[in-house]
């Protein structure tokens, strides 16, 4: 009887424990996501050149609007497992084309003829 009794006591504490973590188990997976989710902005917004009007400012944008976005679809309720799986190798590799961005390849070409400097009626004697 004492067996049967110690059985029972352990399979409900059993029960009891992968109820309790199954239930958590989601609000983890979104704690994690969110959490991802908002270093990933931090990340991007950390700079002054979010806002201005060079590649690494558009490159950073774009990164923090993918981010927000994924940040609304996990308050809608869309499963952060999804999210995980189908968007963070997208997002480090936006962070990654960030920092490795550099400048705009952005060349004028100086004119081969150079009388367009010179001015025929200056009155000095140089």
């Amino acid at each position: 009887m004492l067996v049967r009794f110690k059985i029972v006591k352990l399979s409900i504490i059993c029960l009891i424990l992968s109820v309790v973590t199954g239930q958590n188990n989601l609000q983890v997976e979104k704690l994690f996501v969110q959490k991802y989710l908002m270093n990933h902005l931090g990340k991007m917004n950390a700079s002054p050149l979010v806002w201005q009007d060079v590649k690494k400012g558009h490159l950073r944008f774009k990164a923090i609007h993918f981010a927000e976005q994924l940040l609304d679809s996990l308050d809608l309720g869309y499963p952060p497992i999804n999210i995980a799986l189908k968007n963070f190798n997208k997002l480090t590799d936006m962070r990654w084309d960030v920092y490795e961005s550099g400048e705009y390849q952005f060349i004028i070409d100086n004119s081969k003829n150079l009388k367009h400097r010179h001015n025929y009626f200056s009155s000095s004697s140089d």
